[in-house]
């Protein structure tokens, strides 16, 4: 990377830094960190949906599967991601912002713990398997880091990873939801250039997207026609449902929550700016994929498929230009990692702040700030040494196990319970069997990604329903 490269990439990492200030100032209490005083306006949580939606998974994960397997990730973009925001922009948000403010929640362990009784229990074992599961993703993201600012600054995978690590925890760790908010406006502009510039190259090395499918039928037809689902189902018949179900319920997973309960209190038009502003953004991340394709028509082959963008940036591309769209992928990592982050915290630090209160434990919401970055910083290093350490080969994979596996196994106590009260029993239970039901699965690769995840939906939310019924006729008699 050159000199300006080195400028430009400099220059984004302080105003980062400085956006992480900013948002922490008027940071006073644990409310304002985890919701930011529930005031955040449309066209902000618009942008930061957008922005937490694409993640590694989108700029650099999701063009990998397109290299190994074709276009059948492309079908995620316009059959699912987009409705799912519409249907969340106009469903999810006004439910949650409301239940939030009546259940006095500040996480999405609180939120189910309150709105089951206030269980202290529940709240407990819902910060651990948010915790649990989205260390995967963390994990994941911190490998897409790595291989992004690698390229970018000519140094090593762990090297890149502990500079990752410094940035994102500097301001998502001092800034708290805040800080993820403000800096997901810059990094959304940084998303959009990626996306033109993969379009840009789609043109320039094969004629267009039309020349591009020609020539990846001519090396195999499975990939512009897949014959089966793989890798997200076995099934290629039940895909088009399956990817649909999950990835609807992949927009309503804790970190997403974490964004609706700190909206301020949302009309139809400002759920209609939101859905808008998320859906064009979102759509641009066709390009990405298309440009996974276009690595396995014009470059020799990859062992990691996950560096396709990259080699194609750095091969294809003006150093300068290069440097920015590398910039641009880091800035859609880090856009989903400081979401993910500071839901973890919430979750953590709420449970903290239950136990303070239920041993008569006295604590200042200076304090109570103090826990919240202490353990977003252990999280982030816990996360940073397994991706050093042990990087996973695919790192779509983790993503999803960690974050479709999630909203899987909370679909009962998160979901369902916004449009019926179950019990707290009910949601103990569907807990306690769709977790080890879902690791046990994933583990032993009983079903492809997304069917798993559609059966864990299903599994949680039958559970949560009927045991929930049996609960109360019990009370009743």
């Amino acid at each position: 990377m050159g000199i300006e490269g080195i400028i430009v990439f400099t220059l984004y990492v302080v105003v980062l830094l400085i956006l992480g200030f900013v948002a922490m100032r008027p940071t006073k209490s644990l409310e304002e960190f985890t919701v930011a005083g529930r005031s955040i306006r449309p066209i902000l949580m618009g942008i930061g949906l957008a922005a937490a939606s694409a993640s590694g998974w989108a700029y650099i994960g999701a063009p990998g599967v397109a290299y190994a397997y074709g276009l059948i990730e492309l079908l995620s973009t316009p059959l699912a991601w987009i409705p799912g925001i519409f249907a969340v922009a106009f469903l999810a948000i006004p439910i949650y912002r409301r239940l939030s403010e009546l259940f006095a929640c500040k996480s999405v362990p609180e939120f189910i713990g309150n709105a089951h009784g206030k269980a202290f229990g529940l709240i407990c074992l819902v910060a651990v398997i948010m915790s649990i599961q989205y260390l995967m993703f963390l994990t994941a993201q911190f490998k897409a880091a790595g291989l992004v600012l690698g390229s970018l600054l000519g140094i090593s995978f762990n090297q890149a990873v502990i500079i990752a690590f410094m940035v994102l925890t500097i301001y998502a760790v001092l800034g708290g939801l805040r800080g993820a908010l403000y800096t997901d406006i810059i990094q959304a502009g940084f998303m959009i250039f990626v996306c033109l510039s993969s379009l840009y190259l789609i043109y320039l090395l094969i004629g267009g997207p039309t020349k591009l499918l020609e020539e990846a039928a001519k090396l195999n037809p499975n990939y512009v026609f897949p014959s089966t689902g793989e890798p997200y189902a076995k099934s290629y018949a039940l895909l088009w449902f399956l990817i649909y179900v999950a990835y609807m319920g992949f927009q309503f997973q804790p970190s997403f929550v974490q964004f609706y309960m700190s909206v301020r209190k949302p009309s139809y038009k400002d759920s209609a700016l939101i859905a808008t502003i998320a859906g064009l953004i979102t759509l641009l991340t066709t390009y990405q994929v298309m440009g996974g394709l276009l690595g396995k028509v014009v470059l020799k082959p990859l062992e990691d498929p996950d560096k396709v963008m990259p080699v194609l940036w750095t091969t294809y591309l003006h150093p300068m230009i290069t440097s920015l769209l590398l910039i641009g992928a880091w800035s859609a990592i880090l856009s989903s990692q400081d979401a993910y982050l500071v839901a973890t915290i919430a979750g953590m630090t709420t449970v903290l702040e239950h136990a303070f209160i239920k041993f008569k434990i006295a604590v200042s919401e200076k304090g109570k700030l103090l826990i919240a970055r202490s353990i977003g910083l252990l999280i982030a290093i816990t996360s940073m040494t397994w991706a050093i350490t042990s990087p996973p080969p695919l790192l779509a994979i983790l993503a999803i196990i960690g974050t479709t596996g999630l909203a899987a196994v909370l679909t009962g106590p998160l979901f369902v319970r916004l449009w019926w009260e179950g019990t707290k029993i009910g949601a103990y239970v569907s807990l306690l069997v769709t977790w080890p039901f879902y690791l046990i699965c994933a583990y032993y690769e009983v079903l492809g990604w997304l069917e798993l995840a559609v059966v864990g939906m299903i599994i949680s939310g039958v559970l949560y329903i009927s045991i929930s019924l049996l609960d109360k006729r019990l009370r009743q008699k």
